[in-house]
Order: C-alpha cells, then sequence, then structure tokens
C-alpha cells in the first residue's frame, strides 16, 4: 500500500494538570484522518514547553535534554512499527500503531486462568509490593530533601513513573486476587487471606495519595501481631474466618497485654484494626456477620508527660555536653518552646519561617499527623537556637533549620542529657510537646482554645488530654482564692 508520511505530534494535555502545575505531555498519530492519542509518561511545566518547535526548552539542561531525548526515541520507534506494519498489512490505522507501540496483554484461555489460579500466592504478592513501595517512598524522601533543585524536577519525574508502575502492579494483582477469591470455597478463607486483600486494597490507596505508607506499615504489624497470636493460641499459622467467634476477642486481647507485651491502647488499636478486616469480609459476602462486632475497644486517657521549669532552666544551663548532646538539647528546648513534634522539627525549613501579624518571626508547618497547619511565634530562645545553626551544612545546603538525628538516636542522647544534668525523668521526644503545652502555655493561663490551635489540634477536646493539672498550677490557685478570702474581716 502507498505508505502516507507519518508525523508524530506531540502537546501539552492541558485538562490533566497535576498539583505540582506541570502538564503531561501527549502525542498523536494521524494516518489517512483517522487520528490516535497517548501518553508519553513525561511531565513539563508549560512555561518549559516551547509549541512551536514541539520540544522542552525551558528549565534546567538536566531535566530538558532526557526529555526531549524521549520524545526522539518515541519518534524512531513509531516510524519503525510504521514501515514494518505497512509492509506486513494492506491498510495502517493509527490505532495499529499505538497498539504496536504499547502492546495489550493477551487474553488468557480457560486453562492459563485455572494454571494462574493454582500458582497465585497473595502473600507473596504483598511482600514484594511491600519492598517495592517502602524503596519508592524512602527514594521520594531523599529526592525531595537532599537533590539539588535542578535536577530535583527530573528525579521526581523519573519517580512518577516508577510509582505508576507499582501501580499497575497493584492493579494486575488485584485482578488475580478477585479471581482467586471468587473460586474458592468461602469457608477456606484465613485471616491470613483476609488480612492480605485488605492490605492489598489499602496499598492501592497509598499509591494514589489517599493514605499514608506509614499507616500501611502499622497495618503489617497488626497482621503480623494477629499470625503470632494463632500460631501461639491455635498452634497454626492461621484460621479460618468461620472458625472465629466472639471470645478470639478476648482470647487476643490477652495475648497482646500479656504475651505481646502491648499496652491497653495499642492492644486496642490492633482488633479495631482486625475488626476492620472483618467487616470488609463481610462486604465481600466471605462471612454474613462481623464475630467481632459486639466487641468493644475500650481506651485509657494518656498521662500528658511534661518537665517543669526547674527541669528546662537545668538543660539551658547545662555546659557539660558533648557536641551531639549540645545538639539534642537544643532540638528538645526547640520543641519545648514551639510544642513542634520531632518529625515537623526534622521537617523544618527556612521557608517555615514568616513574618506574622505582629511584625515578628513566627514559625509555620503543616502536621504530617493531621495535615493542621502549626503556627507558633519565635520566642528569643528559639531564635537564638536558629542563629546558632545558621552556618550547618544543612542549612546552607539543604535549608534545614536544625541538624537534628534520627528519632532513635535522638531518644539515646536524651536519656543521657537527663542523667548528665540532674533531670529526675524519662526524657523523649514527645515530652518537649506535652512541656510545650502544660508548664509554658496552660500553666501561664493561656487559654485551652489557643493552645489548641498552636498545637494543630482538631479540636480542644483533644487538647484537654495535655491539660494535665499539676501541683504548681493547683498551689497558684490555692493562694488566689486564699487572697481573695483574707481580704475580709472575720469578727469572733
Amino acid at each position: 500500500m502507498a505508505q502516507e508520511q507519518l508525523r508524530p505530534l506531540y502537546y501539552l494535555s492541558r485538562k490533566k494538570e497535576r498539583k505540582d502545575g506541570k502538564y503531561p505531555i501527549w502525542v498523536r498519530i494521524r494516518i489517512n484522518g483517522e487520528r490516535k492519542d497517548f501518553s508519553t509518561g513525561l511531565f513539563v511545566f508549560p512555561q518549559h514547553w516551547n509549541n512551536k518547535l514541539k520540544l522542552v526548552t525551558g528549565g534546567a539542561k538536566s531535566l530538558s535534554i532526557p526529555a526531549n531525548n524521549v520524545l526522539s526515541q518515541i519518534n524512531q520507534e513509531i516510524g519503525y512499527l510504521y514501515i514494518l506494519l505497512c509492509s506486513k498489512e494492506k491498510y495502517v490505522t493509527a490505532e495499529m500503531v499505538v497498539r504496536a507501540y504499547r502492546p495489550q496483554p493477551k487474553i488468557k484461555e480457560e486453562k492459563d486462568f485455572k494454571e494462574d489460579l493454582k500458582e497465585f500466592e497473595l502473600e507473596k504478592h504483598i511482600h514484594e509490593l511491600t519492598k517495592k513501595s517502602s524503596l519508592h517512598f524512602k527514594q521520594c524522601k531523599k529526592a525531595e530533601i537532599y537533590v539539588s533543585k535542578s535536577s530535583r524536577e527530573y528525579h521526581l519525574s523519573v519517580l512518577d513513573k516508577e510509582q505508576n508502575k507499582i501501580r499497575q502492579e497493584i492493579e494486575e494483582i488485584e485482578e488475580r486476587s478477585n479471581r482467586h477469591f471468587n473460586s474458592v470455597q468461602k469457608d477456606t478463607i484465613t485471616i491470613q487471606d483476609a488480612i492480605n486483600e485488605f492490605l492489598l486494597q489499602f496499598l492501592r490507596k497509598v499509591m494514589a495519595g489517599k493514605r499514608k505508607f506509614s499507616t500501611y506499615l502499622k497495618w503489617l504489624d497488626t497482621k503480623q501481631k494477629l499470625l503470632n497470636f494463632t500460631t501461639y493460641h491455635y498452634k497454626r499459622n492461621s484460621i479460618t474466618l468461620t472458625e472465629i467467634k466472639l471470645k478470639f476477642g478476648e482470647k487476643l486481647y490477652d495475648y497482646l497485654t500479656v504475651v505481646a507485651a502491648c499496652g491497653n491502647n495499642n492492644s486496642m488499636k490492633h482488633i479495631k484494626n482486625f475488626k476492620q478486616v472483618l467487616d470488609r469480609a463481610v462486604t465481600s459476602e466471605w462471612i454474613t456477620v462481623n464475630p467481632l462486632k459486639s466487641y468493644k475497644c475500650t481506651y485509657k486517657e494518656p498521662e500528658p508527660d511534661a518537665v517543669f521549669m526547674d527541669d528546662i532552666q537545668k538543660l539551658i544551663n547545662a555546659d557539660n555536653l558533648n557536641s551531639s548532646e549540645e545538639l539534642a538539647k537544643d532540638a528538645f528546648l526547640v520543641e519545648t518552646f514551639t510544642g513542634y513534634a520531632y518529625a515537623e522539627l526534622a521537617a523544618l525549613k527556612t521557608t517555615n519561617l514568616i513574618i506574622g501579624i505582629d511584625g515578628k518571626q513566627w514559625l509555620s508547618i503543616k502536621r504530617r499527623k493531621t495535615e493542621r497547619t502549626e503556627t507558633v511565634p519565635v520566642m528569643k530562645i528559639v531564635a537564638d537556637i536558629i542563629c546558632k545553626y545558621e552556618n550547618h551544612p544543612k542549612r546552607v545546603n539543604y535549608g534545614f533549620i536544625f541538624p537534628v538525628f534520627s528519632a532513635q538516636y535522638y531518644n539515646k542522647l536524651l536519656k543521657a542529657i537527663a542523667s548528665k544534668v540532674g533531670i529526675d525523668h524519662d526524657l523523649h521526644s514527645h515530652v518537649g510537646r506535652h512541656t510545650f503545652a502544660t508548664t509554658i502555655l496552660l500553666e501561664n493561663d493561656v487559654p485551652l482554645a489557643t493552645v489548641s490551635k498552636m498545637l494543630g489540634h482538631h479540636s480542644v477536646r483533644i487538647t484537654e488530654r495535655y491539660a494535665k493539672v499539676s501541683k504548681k498550677n493547683i498551689s497558684k490557685h490555692v493562694e488566689r482564692v486564699e487572697s481573695l478570702l483574707y481580704k475580709f474581716q472575720f469578727i469572733d
């Protein structure tokens, strides 16, 4: 057949803007009036796209050159496939070229489906997906923090492609999982099967940005606790869902608190998680009713853990610390006078320093846990510590305000500091946040609503848990009452 000249047309798809302001580059193939469009997998800012040349011409060369190389490669591959198809077929369409470039998976025969069902092991797939996802999010974190600005966009673009691959793999495994569970007897489905299927759905939400990978890891911990329990109590790695009775909840709680040495609230969280897994099993029609539906999960309000002003003064005056301990001390003092948790402190950058409504310096950051913004004034002690590290390499190279350690090493240093300066208290990373709420704010009569806002809480009810009534506060209020009473003259 006579070949029509093929010229792929590249353009930005303006209807598919991402949150970061980038648009995908699409390619259009037109043959004999018929056209077919598909994504190249590349994303660019609109100001970096030259619509006349159909190339990436703006931004760093470390980004534009690789992107244009990809476009050139697509041109070559499509051109080759078009010539090849024309030599074999009487009539070639745009759809045929795209299918040749992006081959569709072959439809399996019935016998292949049966073999697939036999070989399907969801446990194995969950393990592999977890490893891939863990590595992916570690690389994302490194790219956001340590990769230079000039090459960060390119790295994140590559990671986006990797995330899409993982999402596609999850969808394929989900399809196989559905076929598998539709083919087996419902009374043979085990706890391990149910929680693995739940984890698959949860990981799908994680890769779509709807849930956090850190929460997924907590669900993995619940899974391991459940499997350890069934091995301990039933002498089997897992039991079927139909074997679960109401007493299962009581036995699981006893195991978690006594054998696994979990606290009450932690144990209840694992049981609550498992109840969600069973709810999904009911929705999937694997069981007719949740056997733990009537099991009540009760939580104990944790006692806020804070230090007093005398202890804070000991820290401020400490002069017998080594360089690592000095850094940990400064980090703890910043926590104590801002209320930031250690994760927020570690993430603070110079861009989080703003000028507040009073014309003074404030710190503003979105809490990872609640995604609510915490905005606090920078007190003098915090300002002095910020200035102290202005020439530190992490500030100069990456913009971090404080050069912090890992949370585990930080907690180890805090214990050593407490011993050195004579603080009779188990210092750890969250004590600083509690101290800010109680010793610094509430004991100085800052209203609870204001404290709640500064801590980034959803409601004042959450903040009330921090409102520890200390002996010092009781004494202060009794003195106030006593002074009022003694204004009166009592006559015998």
